[in-house]
């Protein structure tokens, strides 16, 4: 099922060296079951004028759905 990107859904990608066999990938994918809480930090812009720009929090996030072998 496609879900529609919104305010309240994102659609983001592991690292490309990410498989969902990896323990990094299980534990994104179970996530709940596991105890963790995944938290978003986003930023607009890589740079303003020169300056990084800093990251903002979205705050916890809980996982929808997935795809793909590598990146998730």
């Amino acid at each position: 099922m496609e879900q529609t990107v919104s305010r309240d859904l994102l659609h983001w990608e592991t690292q490309s060296q990410t498989s969902q066999a990896s323990d990094t990938g299980q534990n994104l994918i179970f996530h709940r079951e596991r105890g963790y809480t995944m938290l978003f930090f986003v930023r607009s812009r890589k740079k303003i004028d020169g300056v990084t720009e800093p990251f903002t929090v979205l705050g916890p996030a809980q996982l929808v759905s997935f795809q793909s072998e590598r990146p998730i």
